[in-house]
């Protein structure tokens, strides 16, 4: 996960032990770049989710934050599959990204079988502009149908491009080492 965090990079300090959305959140950072999230889906009794549709719903498009870029390392890549949204889209859509046990991919309509559940990974990525979004999931079971709205905490998802940065801070996996090659114009090393 990475944000871009408003001003420039004198004086920032490498997150630490800080749960690293805590220490973005208090500079004013936003996710850039890219953004991952899940979500479960499960039928509230026995009887089967048919998920219809997924929209991604665009409430907002400004020019990029400036700043400095910044973020942290992490692991590996994970074994989910996931819906990918690529936001520099003037339309964009989720797409079904990855296959199921049986080899097939996974697309819309999506079944979840009765009494069990199902757990998505959303990537959302965007490097040209700052955009606020939701999900929108339309959905059936047991004769009812209705459409659930997706967003962060009652508030639409925000993701910012990096090409308004001013500089890019980027620390290793311990939250302490400056990664060598990997950040430029860093006034903290």
């Amino acid at each position: 996960m990475s944000w871009m965090v408003p001003g420039s990079s004198a004086g920032l300090k490498a997150p630490g032990s800080e749960p690293l959305t805590a220490w973005a959140r208090d500079l004013g950072g936003v996710p850039a770049a890219r953004d991952e999230f899940g979500f479960l889906v499960q039928g509230t009794s026995e009887a089967q989710v048919v998920l219809r549709q997924i929209r991604v719903v665009v409430d907002s498009r400004e020019a990029p934050v400036s700043g400095t870029w910044t973020g942290v390392g992490c692991g590996g890549p994970k074994e989910l599959r996931h819906l990918d949204i690529d936001l520099d889209e003037a339309s964009p859509k989720a797409k079904a990204v990855g296959v199921d046990a049986d080899g097939k991919a996974i697309d819309f309509p999506y079944e979840v079988s009765k009494g069990e559940s199902e757990l998505f990974a959303v990537v959302a990525h965007g490097e040209r502009n700052d955009v606020r979004w939701h999900l929108e999931i339309d959905w059936a079971s047991d004769g009812k149908t209705g459409t659930l709205v997706l967003k962060r905490d009652g508030q639409p998802f925000r993701l910012t491009g990096t090409s308004a940065r001013t500089a890019r801070c980027l620390w290793g996996p311990d939250r302490t080492t400056l990664s060598e090659g990997l950040s430029d114009g860093c006034e903290s090393r």
